[in-house]
């Protein structure tokens, strides 16, 4: 069997190895995933489709090559329709497996390259894990993710939702990316304009500069903009507290902070670093062991220090 997909070595980034050859999984794995795909019709719960992943891996050692070929093996049976994939053997739910797996082994860098849409990928990502998606994905894209999910492809609605960790997409997105996130979600992306909704205790930061229109009358509690000089959102009216652009810090005396402006260009510097996969995880280390709790703890204190109630 061969893929596109495969894994960087734990101690260093490699070169992806490009067509590589997967052995056939493991016929136990497949017994266990087989089960998962007939019990999963009678769960509507995301959580339990998680935790009955876990049951059926009890005893399996499944690594993430082991993953990666489980779901190449079964891709034909993703072409249930959307509206059925809970009543069917469709893999459309596997990102619960495959992250059922991610989090029952210590490998910290995982790198996903199939082009498979995946619903949940990353669910729960475990703290100090980095899943790089570098093709498509679906939706749910680190759905509750305290580690850190950085997207290059195209992914679908609600990326980074509920998540506690970095999640960065310099691929594309659909609507609600970082909905509910308690951790930090970052636009780079000038392929798609974001939508970003209420309902977040972290920050939504978009660097992203596109002329199409975002519905930013939705903008988060958090939400944080960058505006290019040129942009044609620049004369934007500001909005309330903390939901204006990056812009208005600069041009309105009452939201003026220069220290936050000058934090956040040197952090979008930093991302930009990560617009190279090769360079991802070097870009995620620098940030220390937990990169969403250090930005959000930095903007936080800029605030504070400026009279914002955190």
């Amino acid at each position: 069997m061969s893929s596109l997909a495969h894994k960087f070595k734990g101690s260093g980034f490699d070169t992806p190895e490009e067509k590589r050859e997967y052995k056939e999984p493991d016929k136990r794995l497949q017994e266990a995933f087989e089960r998962w795909l007939n019990h999963k019709q009678d769960i509507r719960n995301k959580a339990q489709l998680y935790d009955v992943a876990n049951k059926y891996l009890e005893g399996i050692e499944a690594t993430i090559e082991d993953a990666h070929a489980l779901l190449l093996k079964y891709q034909d049976h993703s072409i249930a329709g959307l509206r059925t994939h809970f009543d069917s053997p469709s893999i459309k739910d596997a990102g619960f497996f495959a992250s059922a797996i991610y989090n029952k082994q210590p490998e910290k860098r995982i790198v996903f390259d199939i082009d498979l849409s995946l619903w949940d990928l990353g669910y729960c990502l475990e703290q100090g894990k980095t899943l790089i998606a570098l093709r498509n994905t679906g939706q749910g894209l680190g759905r509750g993710a305290r580690g850190t999910i950085i997207n290059y492809g195209d992914t679908k609605w609600e990326a980074g939702s509920g998540s506690e960790g970095l999640c960065v997409s310099y691929g594309s997105s659909q609507g609600e990316f970082g909905r509910h996130c308690y951790g930090v979600s970052v636009n780079m992306s000038e392929r798609y304009a974001l939508q970003m909704i209420p309902g977040t205790a972290g920050y939504l930061l978009d660097f992203a500069k596109t002329e199409k229109d975002t519905d930013w009358g939705e903008l988060a509690e958090n939400a944080l903009r960058y505006e290019d000089p040129k942009s044609p959102y620049q004369d934007i009216k500001p909005f309330e507290i903390r939901n204006f652009t990056i812009e208005h810090m600069l041009t309105h005396k009452e939201k003026k902070i220069p220290e936050l402006w000058e934090y956040l260009m040197r952090l979008k510097q930093t991302l930009e670093q990560g617009r190279d996969p090769k360079k991802a995880f070097e870009m995620v280390d620098s940030f220390g062991p937990e990169p969403a709790k250090t930005i959000k703890a930095t903007i936080d204190d800029i605030f504070k220090r400026h009279g914002y109630e955190i």
